[in-house]
């Protein structure tokens, strides 16, 4: 199974050190950067991840 979040941040700074943060924990990207913009000057950075969940947690003790 695979695992997807969104990150997301006020500060492209701030949402870089997030994703690189995951990147080292094994997430991947999924597409570039999305903003969205608030009116009058309010934007908001987003960025989707996946990553992939390690089946072997989930075999019982026994199997192969």
């Amino acid at each position: 199974m695979m695992k997807y979040d969104v990150v997301c941040d006020a500060f492209l700074d701030d949402l870089i050190k997030a994703v690189n943060e995951r990147l080292k924990k094994g997430w991947q990207l999924v597409g570039g950067i999305a903003t969205m913009t608030h009116p009058p000057r309010y934007t908001v950075f987003y960025q989707a991840m996946v990553k992939e969940n390690d089946s072997r947690k989930h075999l019982p003790k026994n199997s192969k």
